[in-house]
């Protein structure tokens, strides 16, 4: 199995960390259907565009997703 020396190197981890830092902890995320994608109706569009940090001599740009990313 490819992943099989993971938890002991994570449990390894975790017992020498440094109790300075604080406690540990630990997440899991299943990202296995994470990554849908549902198409927008063209109007509903502009209601999701985000603004752009502006670089110096450019004019402003927007971001206007044509398909809504859930995950």
């Amino acid at each position: 199995m490819q992943f099989s020396d993971t938890l002991p190197r994570i449990l390894h981890l975790i017992r020498h960390a440094d109790p300075k830092c604080g406690p540990v902890c630990l997440a899991k995320f299943d990202l296995k259907d994470g990554f849908g994608r549902a198409q927008l109706r063209l109007g509903d569009a502009p209601s999701l565009a985000v603004v752009l940090p502006r670089h110096q001599g450019l004019p402003p740009l927007a971001a206007i997703p044509l398909v809504l990313t859930m995950g």
